[in-house]
């Protein structure tokens, strides 16, 4: 049997969205540019798409320079990107946000290895599943930290979406050299 290259998949919850639709200074703006990667690859559901779609129009939330059909552009070129996944089965309630629960679903259903979300604090209980809750800026919460810390990812050829900062950084080289 050959060995198969599993593509790490990750979930991006609509606050990170948010940030990087506010600031292309950000560590939020960073990972969604790096799109596509041969690195990581996001999973996009239709509920998740809905609420990309219904929370990035809201007037507080989108900066007023940026016209509705710009917001849609954003999300539409983030979706040509993802992983399209359909979700048959239903872990609610399991997080004390109920409205984080359909990010649970398809981090489970797309075999995800992350969330990356503000909202550490909301994802508890999620290490259950093998996914882990982690900032745009690549902090994890100190439980998640302490009980990962010489844990290896799967066979150790995929890099870990934890050093983001270093994909960054070297995602920002390879586009100046070129």
């Amino acid at each position: 049997m050959f060995p198969v290259n599993k593509i790490l998949r990750v979930v991006f919850d609509t606050n990170v969205l948010a940030a990087a639709l506010r600031s292309k200074r950000g560590a939020s703006f960073q990972l969604l540019s790096m799109l596509p990667s041969p690195k990581f690859q996001l999973a996009v559901s239709v509920p998740l798409y809905l609420e990309y779609l219904d929370v990035l129009m809201r007037p507080e939330v989108k900066p007023g320079e940026i016209s509705n059909a710009d917001v849609l552009g954003f999300i539409r070129k983030t979706l040509d990107y993802s992983h399209k996944q359909s979700i048959y089965f239903s872990w609610r309630p399991w997080l004390k946000d109920p409205n984080d629960d359909m990010i649970l679903e398809l981090a489970i259903a797309s075999q995800s290895s992350y969330i990356v979300t503000f909202n550490l604090k909301d994802f508890t209980k999620i290490e259950l599943f093998g996914i882990e809750a982690i900032t745009s800026e690549c902090r994890r919460s100190r439980r998640h930290r302490r009980s990962r810390r010489n844990e290896r990812h799967g066979n150790g050829r995929i890099l870990r979406l934890t050093e983001c900062r270093h994909l960054v950084g070297n995602e920002r080289r390879a586009r100046k050299q070129s």
